[in-house]
């Protein structure tokens, strides 16, 4: 069978390793599996010819997230790094590469293994700049840690970094959220930042510790420290541009905003999920089943596959891109889709208009062209999509 040629996919690498698991923390991943490492790493790259044998890549993004990629030995990150730089076709398309990384793993060793390669883009792990809120959140680096991991990689030559920041923890006041805000936006080279309320997903020790004593600040505490973050954060230059991220102009992270135009995208790894032709699947989420598949029996663990048809793959991308501050211009999603969104949706669109929620885009002639969030709807980005989604 000829091969196909799929252009332009995202491709996002899981390293399902951590020294330490979060207690929020839903993702797939275990701790202390050092002798897994070199296996792992050795079945990503096969998982990737297995899927050579079908169709022919380049692609547009790389992405290597986890658990926590910095995690892997030296010869194991070398080994990760290489075969991505060499397996997959024409990588220098890929114009953005991200590796996540947490302030404690990332040494001085691995700063310059990475900087061997196409890598372009940090994504650390900070979670806090408050020390308090980083032990609550069992956390294993200090607010120290973030200022060096930050610092020694600005010093390496990396210009691109986004930080993460969670906010609405049971303790934490509006006040300390406003302090610790200013604080991140002050340490230079920050270019992206990612702010997330905490939740406690069932299956985390947080979910178990909610159910015995407040884990979580309450809904209106958690809702006035995203709008401060709303109001805040582009005065100091960093574009909302999606629902949980702001970044300065030219630092939007292009790998994600694949994910949220509903674009191909391939997942390599353990319980990681692809998309291409419309077909989702994910891999079980097992490292020693994954490893063993790869390996032994030449094929990919697929847990779960389904095929979405032209109209819900079209609302599952309304849905999405209505995360974004610029939301879906009706004639360029028709284009992309073959679906006419405004006509399926008007009623929906309009009555979350009516609740302040949408914002209609329209054309100096008055034409309806699009739609697009407002602040109070990234408040309720879930009700948006909800009504999106409905039949």
């Amino acid at each position: 069978m000829p091969q196909q040629d799929i252009s332009d996919i995202a491709i996002y690498v899981h390293i399902p390793f951590c020294h330490k698991k979060c207690p929020y923390c839903d993702f797939y991943s275990v701790e202390h599996a050092e002798e897994l490492y070199a296996p792992y790493v050795e079945s990503l790259r096969r998982h990737f010819l297995i899927l050579q044998e079908t169709a022919k890549f380049t692609c547009s993004s790389i992405y290597i997230g986890g658990g926590t990629p910095t995690v892997l030995d030296p010869a194991s990150l070398h080994h990760l790094l290489d075969f991505l730089n060499g397996t997959i076709e024409d990588t220098a398309k890929a114009v953005e590469w991200t590796i996540e990384v947490n302030p404690e793993s990332l040494t001085d060793e691995k700063i310059e293994i990475i900087r061997q390669y196409r890598i372009n883009r940090l994504s650390i792990g900070t979670q806090a700049f408050d020390q308090k809120k980083c032990s609550f959140l069992w956390r294993i680096h200090t607010v120290e840690d973030n200022y060096r991991c930050i610092q020694r990689a600005r010093a390496s030559g990396l210009e691109n970094i986004s930080i993460d920041l969670i906010y609405g923890i049971a303790s934490e006041t509006l006040s300390d959220w406003k302090e610790e805000l200013a604080q991140a936006v002050c340490v230079p080279g920050i270019t992206h930042i990612s702010v997330y309320a905490l939740a406690c997903e069932k299956n985390t020790p947080f979910y178990q510790m909610h159910q015995v004593q407040p884990v979580l600040a309450d809904e209106e505490v958690q809702a006035q420290m995203y709008q401060w973050a709303m109001d805040y954060l582009p005065q100091k230059g960093f574009i909302h541009y999606e629902v949980s991220n702001f970044a300065g102009k030219g630092y939007f992270c292009r790998h994600n905003m694949a994910y949220w135009d509903n674009r191909q995208y391939i997942g390599l790894g353990t319980s990681a999920v692809s998309y291409i032709d419309g077909v989702r699947f994910r891999c079980k989420a097992s490292i020693e089943n994954y490893i063993q598949a790869i390996m032994e029996e030449k094929r990919i663990p697929i847990e779960y596959s389904e095929k979405l048809d032209p109209l819900a793959s079209a609302k599952e991308t309304a849905a999405l891109q209505m995360r974004r501050m610029e939301g879906i211009y009706f004639k360029v999603f028709q284009q992309k889709t073959g679906v006419d969104i405004q006509a399926i949706k008007a009623q929906a669109f309009k009555q979350l208009m009516a609740e302040g929620l949408v914002q209609g885009r329209y054309s100096d002639s008055g034409e309806w062209e699009g739609v697009f969030p407002t602040k109070k709807g990234f408040l309720f980005c879930d009700t948006i999509c909800s009504e999106i989604l409905s039949t």
